[in-house]
């Protein structure tokens, strides 16, 4: 033996009928499992229906049952026919008149700039060097 495993090995009595708690797991556990398992039968139940074409066999057996028997013999639907109303909404008509309005408006002129100023989009700069 190692001097590890001796470490761990006691010699007394009392000690030697000791075994490691295990913890025991949550409920949620189990309970995601058998969501899981219940999920994956519906699927599989579904595909089956799906690829043998018997829906409407297992639609008369859950109706037959149950003791519907409306299933196996649907009343025929009579067709409503609609009933038609007319509405009849005058609308008023607007008369457009135009009117020749003038308007005189004072446009405020700005003052000149000092002469020392040069505009730099009216000013070719190659020209000043």
């Amino acid at each position: 033996m190692s001097d590890k495993e001796e470490f761990f090995i006691s010699d007394d009595p009392a000690n030697a009928d000791r075994r490691p708690i295990k913890r025991k797991g949550g409920y949620l556990g189990p309970l995601v499992l058998a969501a899981l398992a219940g999920l994956a039968v519906l699927i599989l139940s579904l595909i089956i229906i799906d690829a043998t074409n018997s829906g409407g066999k297992i639609k008369q057996g859950i109706a037959s049952l149950l003791g519907v028997d409306e299933a196996k013999n649907p009343q025929p639907v009579t067709p409503i026919e609609p009933t038609v109303v007319e509405k009849v909404v005058e609308v008023p008509v607007e008369k457009i008149v135009e009117k020749v309005v003038e308007k005189i408006v004072e446009v405020e002129v700005k003052p000149p700039m000092p002469s020392n100023y040069v505009s730099w989009k009216k000013v070719d700069i190659a020209e000043l060097w």
